[in-house]
């Protein structure tokens, strides 16, 4: 009996690398079908000719081995005057699972909102679905293209490379072997081989330490701070961030204070298209994303109204600092004035802990 595997997702580099995988080193009795397509009217021709291979018997093996390349259609809502297309491609697929043949598909943009997309799932025996900008896919593929090239990174070196390359896997292997070659026979890599290399293409990963911090998880907020900055992490990028989500939740928590429990209204009801907003009688809020909105008034009661006013006060005292001192603002220096922000949220018997500006805590 025959197999159908399909490999799927948005980043085309880290979907090649798994299909190749998967095709194997050798390609003898393979037959490589491109699935790219300018426009739908390409279906036509490509669905006839992929139902030829597969009801095609092979001469000099037990098995047929198809691999449908770089499938393009999924990204897209595949028009009713291609449907038959469509349709034949989805027979074809089925019919492989009766005969002696392994068919391998690779696709990459797609979109799991459409029903083609559920359709051409449900016809093969396998689905591997590579997250979006997932970071364990990249963290693999930096392990395996590192290997193959032979080359070490220290602790330092490895967390400033993939703080610079971030989650994109089609940067990842060329800046290895850019770094292999600087390198030349040495194999050994720490950071400042890497800062001296390796482009900063990733982007600022400032979501991680605002969750840890309006969780008010110390420990992860400290060590996801201290990883921002240490990778380059811009400090206003940072500020700002937390300055959005602490107004938001300021102005939630000041409307729960006040007995009003917001309704939440979004989409056409707003006052643009996509806006969402929460109302409580003369009480407006207003923000793009209205899932965001209710996630932020789940978690309202953990600061009391004063401690947010308070978070808002610091936040404008450390944007005045970052602005007198940009001169002398370091990566240490940033992680010592936010980790501080914590002391106004315990008892002042604890404050003192968290009272260093040196980027060490106690």
């Amino acid at each position: 009996m025959g197999d159908v595997h399909l490999i799927c997702g948005n980043d085309p580099s880290a979907v090649e690398r798994r299909a190749e995988r998967e095709a194997g080193g050798v390609r003898e009795g393979l037959e490589i079908l491109s699935g790219r397509m300018l426009d739908f009217g390409g279906l036509r021709p490509l669905a006839e000719e992929l139902d030829e291979l597969i009801r095609t018997t092979p001469m000099f093996s037990a098995e047929r081995r198809i691999w449908l390349r770089s499938v393009t259609f999924m990204g897209a809502t595949v028009p009713e005057s291609h449907m038959a297309s469509f349709d034949k491609i989805c027979a074809a697929l089925n019919g492989a699972k009766n005969l002696s043949v392994s068919v391998l598909l690779s696709a990459c943009p797609i979109d799991r909102r459409l029903r083609t997309y559920v359709r051409l799932k449900s016809c093969c025996t396998k689905v591997t679905e590579i997250a979006d900008g997932a970071a364990g896919g990249a963290e693999e593929i930096f392990a395996e293209t590192a290997s193959e090239l032979g080359l070490n990174f220290d602790f330092a070196g490895r967390s400033l490379f993939m703080g610079r390359i971030g989650n994109g896997a089609h940067c990842i292997a060329s800046e290895l072997e850019k770094l292999s070659v600087y390198l030349g026979e040495r194999r050994n890599v720490c950071a400042m081989d890497v800062g001296e290399v390796v482009c900063e293409v990733g982007e600022d990963n400032f979501f991680e330490p605002v969750e840890a911090f309006f969780r008010k998880d110390f420990d992860a907020f400290a060590k996801a701070a201290g990883r921002f900055f240490a990778t380059g992490g811009e400090p206003r990028a940072l500020l700002s961030a937390m300055q959005q989500r602490n107004r938001i939740a300021m102005q939630l928590r000041a409307a729960a204070d006040c007995g009003k429990d917001p309704s939440v209204a979004g989409g056409a009801g707003g006052k643009r298209s996509g806006e969402a907003k929460i109302a409580a009688d003369s009480c407006e809020l207003s923000a793009q994303n209205h899932w965001y909105l209710r996630r932020l008034r789940e978690c309202a009661d953990i600061f009391s109204l004063g401690e947010h006013v308070q978070i808002q006060r610091a936040l404008l005292e450390l944007f005045i600092d970052l602005t007198v001192h940009w001169r002398e603002v370091t990566a240490a220096w940033c992680s010592g004035r936010f980790i501080e922000l914590f002391a106004i949220l315990v008892p002042p018997n604890e404050a003192a802990r968290f009272r260093c500006g040196t980027g060490e805590f106690r």
